[in-house]
Order: structure tokens, then sequence, then C-alpha cells
């Protein structure tokens, strides 16, 4: 499932389910890796503090796959949900019905950010820690900036992680001490039950996949590299049925 792409592959029974009857194959493959990451932080959240539902909830970073996706479930669940994003994602992120959309580059924001201060929970999909000291106390952090890929990549399976352990235990010491907020970071974690609660809010009209856009496979350099810019504005999606150039007999 890792680090390759295929027209098939062998997965255990747990970790798929049915796509949503209304969208396409192209649109429903948009939506499974950022929902997945994003509901294992709800599920860490609920574990700990119970239903998200109706929650102040701050998304930093909402404009790429993991955010779109974030928005809408929050609102699903009746949270007041506050965004942070630049000015070029504030159209995406706005046709999503936050109920605030801060954008980070404005003069103003530092203030605004303030004045809305006391969230039960932060989603940092952009790998900035500022939004912490506006956490409530006891409230929580999770943050989708974990380096434990990079240290495995850097020194190894065994001595990354426990460079990444070190690493999180002492941001959640700070936290804890510093600001009385838990914190945590959050992965991709397959699960058809998660893939059945996606399906139901996508039946619903409730969540839409929002694709910034589809590249063929033979594109497939190209959309890495629009990828790789880290300015996309939802999900990029590769079709695998489109071949161009490398479809042979």
């Amino acid at each position: 499932m890792e680090g390759s792409h295929s027209l098939y592959t062998v997965v255990p029974q747990h970790y798929i389910s049915l796509k949503p009857g209304n969208l396409s194959h192209i649109e429903s493959a948009a939506l499974p890796y950022a929902a997945l990451t994003f509901l294992s932080a709800v599920k860490m959240y609920t574990k700990c503090k119970g239903p998200i539902t109706n929650q102040r909830v701050l998304v930093n970073g909402g404009a790429g796959g993991v955010g779109t996706f974030a928005i809408q479930y929050l609102k699903a669940m009746g949270c007041e949900v506050t965004v942070c994003v630049s000015e070029t994602g504030y159209e995406v992120v706005k046709g999503l019905n936050p109920n605030y959309i801060l954008d980070y580059k404005a003069k103003e924001f530092e203030r605004e950010l303030r004045q809305l201060a006391g969230f039960d929970v932060v989603f940092d999909l952009a790998g900035d820690e500022t939004a912490l000291k506006y956490v409530k106390p006891t409230g929580w952090f999770l943050a989708a900036n974990s380096p434990l890929l990079k240290a495995a990549d850097d020194w190894g399976l065994v001595c990354g992680s426990v460079q990444s352990s070190y690493m999180l235990t002492s941001k959640v010491t700070q936290a804890l001490y510093n600001h009385g907020v838990h914190y945590s970071w959050i992965f991709f974690t397959p699960s058809a039950a998660s893939l059945e609660e996606i399906k139901l809010l996508v039946e619903g009209n409730k969540i839409r996949p929002v694709i910034d856009e589809t590249f063929a496979f033979d594109k497939m350099s190209e959309a890495y590299a629009k990828v790789g810019k880290m300015r996309g504005r939802g999900k990029v999606v590769v079709d695998m049925e489109k071949f161009g150039e490398l479809c042979v007999d």
C-alpha cells in the first residue's frame, strides 16, 4: 500500500469499504488518505475527552486535502470552526462554510486569533505551533507535522523512532507545563469503520471531496511536483485509467 501506484493491490478486508454511491471513482479517490488522517485524530480526542460534537475548533492550514475534509466533518458535528489560511486559499475554504476564516498573513491576524481564543482543540496542519497559547487549559493540540518518516530516513528505523519519541515527549511536556494543553501528533490510520462513516456523510451530502487537479498516469511526475510545492487547494488525484503515451497493447 505504501510507496507505489498500481491498478490493483491486496489489502486486509478491515482496511477497505465501498465508495460512496454518489461519487465517481476519481472523486472517491480524493477522500481516504486525508479523511483517515483526520479521523485518526478525532478518535484520539474522542477517546480522551468524549465526542467532538459542538466543540470550538481551530483548523490551522485549512485549504489542503486534510483541512478541507476537516472543516466539513467538524461542521457536520455541530462544531464552531475557525480556519487559518492564506489569501489564495480563502475562496476554497469559504465554500465549506466555516464560522470564521483568518488570513495568517494579514497584519491583524494575531489580534483576531486572540479574540477567538479558548479553543477546545486545535488541528495544526501547517506546522505552526503559534496557536498553542490559544487552546484553553486541558484542551488539545493535534499536529500533523510528525518528523517520524524523515527521522527514519535520516537515522534508520530504530534510531529514527527513538529520536522522534524523544521529540514528542519534549513537546508533550512543554505544552502541558507552559499551557496546560495536551499535545500529540496525528497519523494516517486505515479503518473500514471510518470509511463507512465517511461514506454515510458523503451520501448524506454533509461532505464533498475538494479536488485541486487531476493528472493522467503518464503525468505522475507533474502531480508530484505540484504536491511538492505545498500550495494545493484540496487534493491532487492521479487517474490510473488514463495512461496516455504509456498505453501499450
